[in-house]
């Protein structure tokens, strides 16, 4: 069973706009609040029997629907979310998905049943998932307008920035909405209810509805990485520890790739 899928046409077209704003407006909320320990910021929750009040809650609930077809789990409680706003050539340091809080107080490492990333922009530097401690063997998704990606809540992730294919200019963001599945509420304060009378969000509108009801979600390729034409090595770290990558030399935006290969056997002499 694949640890990753991916599917494009998420959110309606006419809503990705308004989406970016709202996103927006979000970022600066959460840049607002107090900084958490060890420099964490804030995440928000979404139970399962919630009815959305704003654009963003509606979003994030469809997706969740989308990304369980066929029901959700007996177990499953609701959605933790949150925005993600980066520079083109920004990296995001890589990490496993956790209830934070919990982490930080008793060293406790929970994960979500799935987290997902739903990329808003074309912009930034792919995202690095894998799947094995070997880091090895995994997935690349460079970022594409509306393009979603759900993988197992277990696995170690970040962005490489230097990666990203678009020349960067002032005006250009990496937006991503950020959501993981729970079957336990992560703890407070890293994880926190909406709150309406202080945020002034986007309200939930018939419009809306009716946009995103129409809406189709499409299956989109993983391509296999082809080494045949040569390699790069790059660089990325677990905390201050240094680990090798090998990506192919032919990458591309907006697409997602698979890779595997071996690693390369060093001979120490004594």
């Amino acid at each position: 069973m694949k640890n990753m899928k991916v599917h494009e046409n998420t959110i309606h077209n006419d809503l990705i706009d308004p989406l970016i704003k709202e996103c927006n407006s979000i970022h600066n909320i959460t840049k607002s609040l107090p900084i958490l320990d060890e420099g964490k910021y804030s995440t928000f929750w979404l139970d399962k029997d919630s009815n959305p009040k704003t654009l963003i809650e509606y979003i994030v609930q469809q997706i969740s629907i989308q990304d369980y077809p066929n029901g959700f789990p007996s177990d499953y409680m609701g959605m933790e979310w949150w925005i993600q706003i980066k520079k083109n050539k920004e990296d995001i340091v890589f990490h496993y998905d956790k209830d934070e809080a919990l982490c930080t107080s008793k060293k406790i490492y929970h994960y979500p049943l799935k987290s997902t990333i739903t990329y808003l922009t074309d912009n930034g530097g792919p995202t690095a998932i894998f799947n094995n401690n070997e880091y090895n063997d995994g997935y690349l998704s460079f970022p594409k307008t509306n393009k979603h990606v759900v993988f197992k809540g277990d696995l170690f992730h970040g962005v490489i920035g230097p990666l990203s294919k678009k020349i960067p200019n002032n005006g250009t963001q990496r937006v991503t909405l950020l959501i993981n599945y729970w079957n336990k509420r992560p703890m407070e304060p890293n994880c926190t209810l909406v709150k309406y009378d202080k945020y002034n969000l986007l309200p939930l509108s018939e419009e809306h509805i009716k946009l995103q009801s129409t809406v189709q979600k499409e299956k989109s390729k993983i391509i296999k990485m082809n080494y045949k034409n040569g390699s790069n090595n790059v660089t990325i770290y677990r905390t201050n520890t240094p680990i090798l990558i090998k990506f192919s030399k032919d990458l591309r935006e907006h697409r997602t790739y698979s890779f595997k290969y071996k690693k390369d056997i060093v001979h120490i002499t004594l």
